[in-house]
């Protein structure tokens, strides 16, 4: 049974980014959800204990708010009904389910009979590290024989985005590790610190393959919020090699961006593109691509990319101030709101590239500041827990909820199995916290 739910989870998380899988996918969390419940059921005192942290009971407060909320909203408000009660179900009741499930993983593992915290944590990162084995492998023997390193590839997930997700995910994970290990703690993951290492580079050197922008971003502030937890209070090691360690993982770390910032041609006419983006009135392009593309001062056209997130942010604070309320909750509320404000049938279907702009213009201002607040909470919980104790987990719940709010605020990811796999590693990490430390002050 161990070996069976260990590889049911690991696997999970490997088909989660891979197109076509929706079937398999629900099937193997169904099943975890099944023995998992079946089995903390017969243990429930631990279960028990969870709920009694108060952080933890403020967080499912939290979530319960906003679940109850979006489905006022939909029935009172939204101006599709149907649409939104499907958002609803699909891009927020089974991400939450995801969430139970995580939880309920992390409670399995304190009952001594399955397997361990570290064994989870473990089976899954191997089960989405295997896309960044796969993508670097293909990149360096294209590199070998083609004498030029591939860009933009996705590996098996079949585009670049989603397995930057995954690149910044395990990041998040490989980082934390180092940083707990180098301030006294025992290990999670169950690797060397040698092989910790090459994981690390090999993560840093898919970013390149990837080609994200917003993915070397993220990696360059992620780079910055790890010196800062290496250094805080960490008395293990000497000034010189505390500041050796800091400009190592500066350097690698930042590396990516400033690779893509010199060879991404979308940087060179971003500013340019700035002005003719925001002349929405001008320029129809956002709305509709029937129309043209428009062109820079020496006459090529602007990138695609550049020209309409910038647009779309433009036009989808504007429809948020015109409608505070909200239209109704959809992870396409953007194309909905350019339906009935422009007249424009076509552009039903678009998202504005940010599932913030997307879910304020849906489900109003109040959602946004129910969900701001969710996740300050759950950011500022983990930061005190590294305070208190600057452990894996306390480390990397800041790395993973910051990340993909991060990301939630440039990227449409609040959507299908992103926000899926965010809900269940968030639940993982979360319970997983407080029941270690639940079980460290038992054991004082």
């Amino acid at each position: 049974m161990k070996e069976f739910l260990l590889f049911i989870t690991s696997f999970l998380f490997f088909v989660f980014s891979i197109p076509g899988t929706n079937a398999l996918r629900y099937l193997m969390a169904f099943i975890l959800l099944i023995f998992a419940s079946f089995i903390v059921f017969k243990h429930r005192y631990i279960f028990f204990e969870l709920l009694s942290n108060l952080a933890f009971k403020r967080i499912l407060q939290l979530l319960t708010a906003i679940t109850i909320y979006i489905f006022i909203h939909n029935i009172f408000i939204s101006h599709e009904i149907m649409w939104s009660m499907a958002a609803f179900k699909g891009h927020w009741i089974v991400p939450i389910l995801f969430f139970v499930v995580g939880i309920l993983l992390a409670t399995l593992s304190q009952l001594g009979n399955y397997f361990n915290h570290k064994s989870l944590v473990t089976a899954i990162f191997l089960g989405m590290f295997l896309h960044i084995l796969y993508i670097d492998l293909v990149a360096v023997h294209q590199l070998i024989e083609g004498g030029n390193l591939i860009t933009r590839y996705g590996g098996i997930t079949t585009t670049p985005v989603l397995v930057n997700y995954l690149t910044n995910i395990l990041l998040a994970l490989s980082m934390a590790d180092f940083i707990s290990r180098h301030r006294g703690h025992n290990k999670v993951l169950q690797v060397s610190n040698g092989l910790l290492l090459v994981i690390i580079i090999s993560l840093v050197f898919s970013t390149f393959v990837e080609g994200m922008r917003h993915g070397a971003i993220t990696l360059a502030l992620t780079s910055i919020a790890s010196v800062f937890f290496f250094l805080f209070n960490n008395e293990k090691h000497s000034k010189k090699i505390k500041k050796l360690i800091s400009i190592v993982i500066l350097t690698t770390m930042i590396a990516p961006l400033v690779y893509s910032i010199n060879f991404d041609k979308r940087w060179h006419t971003l500013i340019e593109t700035i002005p003719i983006a925001i002349d929405t009135e001008s320029h129809l392009y956002w709305q509709d691509r029937k129309h043209p593309l428009p062109k820079l001062s020496n006459g090529s056209h602007v990138s695609g990319s550049n020209y309409e997130r910038i647009a779309w942010a433009k036009k989808g604070v504007e429809y948020i101030i015109e409608n505070p309320i909200g239209i109704g909750f959809g992870r396409n509320a953007f194309g909905h709101a350019i339906q009935m404000y422009e007249g424009v049938d076509s552009a039903r279907g678009y998202h504005a590239h940010s599932s913030i702009i997307d879910l304020t213009i849906g489900a109003g201002v109040a959602w946004l500041f129910l969900w701001v607040s969710t996740i300050m909470y759950i950011v500022f919980y983990f930061f005190n827990a590294f305070i208190r104790n600057p452990d894996f987990y306390a480390i990397s719940g800041v790395f993973i909820t910051s990340g993909f709010f991060f990301r939630s605020v440039v990227d449409s990811n609040m959507r299908d199995h992103v926000f899926q796999q965010f809900f269940l590693l968030l639940g993982v990490i979360l319970a997983l916290h407080i029941l270690t430390q639940l079980k460290s002050k038992k054991s004082e």
